[in-house]
């Protein structure tokens, strides 16, 4: 670790997830890292904008966007998965990475 301080790592600060997509996939997959202490989702994006409000408002999550880049650019956020369906991920530009 580069903080000596920190003695055990589940007492660092969780990882800040972001979702892309706000379908079934995703609500199981928030449920699953409720249960660890190391990770916290922060955001999720929809392409219909009331969608991921919705999604946000029923898991406790602070950030709703209507599209995913805004997501990408969130400086808030450590981590993005997407759990699109393959042709959802079709429509994103790659060019991120």
């Amino acid at each position: 670790m580069d903080d000596e301080s920190i003695v055990d790592p589940l007492q660092c600060p969780p990882l800040r997830w972001g979702l892309i997509g706000c379908g079934r996939v995703s609500h199981d997959f928030t449920q699953a890292l409720k249960h660890l202490p190391s990770a916290s989702v922060v955001a999720c994006s929809a392409r219909d904008e009331n969608r991921a409000k919705e999604f946000a408002n029923k898991h406790g999550i602070s950030k709703a966007y209507g599209d995913y880049e805004r997501l990408i650019a969130d400086k808030d956020v450590d981590i993005i998965v997407s759990l699109l369906r393959q042709r959802g991920r079709k429509s994103m530009r790659s060019n991120h990475c």
